[in-house]
């Protein structure tokens, strides 16, 4: 077994057209105080979703806590907790998306993720536009 806690190795995430995150490497030992910094773009929510496994990377490797994230996500989701800074809404992403990847990051089985996202959307009068991308719909 590793004395890392976090390993990143040659991660690409691509949307579309935009390269995210560009052949990241890094690894945080166990017990180790680690700060992802960077300017507005530079892909830092994109690598926290990946080590969260909201997003799959386009390739590469990432492991946390000695599991694989794309194999073993439950398992990775039961070993740690994310509190974003800011209300987070990704333009990429449809309004349901948006609403499933925090439905997620809280590892909620599919039927109750569907429910709740529904529920939700119809809630707050968003049902009818749950389909669109939410940067197409934002005003600027």
């Amino acid at each position: 077994m590793n004395n890392f806690a976090i390993i990143v190795e040659n991660v690409v995430k691509r949307f579309e057209d935009v390269v995210a995150l560009d052949y990241v490497s890094f690894k945080v030992d166990k017990g180790e105080l680690f700060g992802l910094l960077g300017p507005n773009g530079a892909g830092k929510t994109t690598t926290v979703n990946i080590l969260c496994g909201l997003l799959n990377p386009t390739s590469g490797f990432v492991m946390v806590g000695g599991y694989d994230v794309q194999r073993e996500t439950e398992k990775v989701k039961g070993l740690i907790g994310v509190c974003p800074q800011e209300t987070a809404i990704y333009p990429y992403l449809t309004g349901a998306e948006n609403v499933e990847l925090f439905g997620n990051l809280y590892a909620l089985d599919k039927k109750t993720l569907k429910a709740r996202r529904d529920m939700l959307l119809e809630k707050l009068g968003l049902a009818q536009d749950a389909k669109r991308r939410v940067g197409n719909t934002v005003a600027a």
